[in-house]
């Protein structure tokens, strides 16, 4: 991602085009409007292959005042609700989660830089609704604003974060061990920010792929780990209990962990599937652990998988 330039212009235009039906799109003069008006809030996504920039899309918007068909051709300098026009992957990118990842970069890096945007807006056909909603938009209903021939919902970004804080591993509340549970994903920047804030032990971060698929990341304070079980716990009855999930089983798919069952039982536990990992038994025990455990005497050691911080260490019955 990087802010257009002039040179970009003459692809942007045929991507734009060629992406849109001719009563949609945006014309050249109204491309070169907006990049000369509003060159902070034109993004392109390029693929770079050795010396060659390949452009794979770009997103693009104004800030207005007021929400409507003038907004399409307006820019006001201080305006409060950013309005976004157009929102290109090329046909060759597309499905690959490339608009999902840079229009949630692009909310966010906007709302983080310009505190003035008190919200972002945007146009959207049926189909693309699911899209947007996992990055955090809102459907407020059909337009009033007519951009062609087909109907268009108004969406609306305000950068408000839904979260529950769950307590797991208890039958009563401010018991067991706590996480937060937030309902999207965001840059990892924001990720760590609000992780941060929370100040728990971790924070989930969900993004729904599936009715029963669920991307999850977690954070604690400082950084991302690996795997985190009792959030994933947490993060299985907060989608139950906010109705975000019908099924009896949850899956969520993590980055290095694989794929994490969690199952609603009939008797209304949860049963958590965990991945089994294999450890490396070493010969020699690593100075370190002789150290902190003051003398303990020390029958085994073993680690886990290469890049995870697990160690296994036997020592005799206290």
């Amino acid at each position: 991602l990087r802010l257009t330039r002039e040179t970009d212009l003459e692809e942007i235009i045929k991507l734009e085009t060629s992406s849109y039906p001719s009563d949609e799109a945006a014309s050249a003069e109204m491309l070169k409007f907006r990049l000369g008006e509003a060159s902070s809030y034109f993004w392109t996504m390029w693929k770079i292959q050795g010396e060659i920039s390949i452009l794979v899309g770009f997103i693009v918007g104004t800030r207005v005042n007021v929400w409507s068909v003038e907004a399409m051709g307006s820019h006001e300098k201080d305006g409060e609700i950013l309005g976004i026009h157009s929102v290109v992957v090329a046909k060759e990118y597309r499905r690959k989660g490339i608009a999902t990842r840079a229009v949630q970069w692009y909310c966010d890096e906007v709302l983080q830089r310009d505190g003035s945007i008190k919200k972002i807006m945007l146009l959207a056909k049926a189909p693309m609704i699911k899209l947007y909603q996992r990055v955090g938009f809102q459907v407020l209903g059909l337009s009033a604003i007519e951009h062609g021939a087909e109907q268009w919902f108004d969406l609306e970004f305000s950068g408000g974060i839904e979260m529950l804080q769950i307590d797991a591993f208890s039958a009563k509340a401010f018991g067991g061990n706590p996480a937060a549970v937030v309902f999207r994903h965001g840059t990892e920047r924001w990720m760590r920010s609000v992780a941060n804030e929370n100040n728990l032990a971790e924070t989930a971060f969900l993004c729904r792929l599936g009715p029963s698929d669920f991307a999850i990341r977690w954070f604690t304070p400082t950084t991302e780990v690996e795997l985190c079980g009792h959030a994933t716990l947490a993060s299985a009855y907060a989608l139950w209990f906010t109705g975000r999930a019908v099924a009896n089983s949850i899956t969520f798919h993590t980055r290095t962990a694989g794929n994490l069952l969690v199952t609603k039982k009939a008797d209304g536990w949860l049963e958590m599937d965990l991945p089994t990992s294999e450890i490396t038994h070493l010969s020699q025990i690593p100075s370190p652990f002789q150290t902190a455990l003051n003398g303990t005497t020390i029958l085994g050691c073993a680690h886990g998988p290469p890049g995870l911080p697990d160690w296994l260490i036997e020592i005799p019955s206290l």
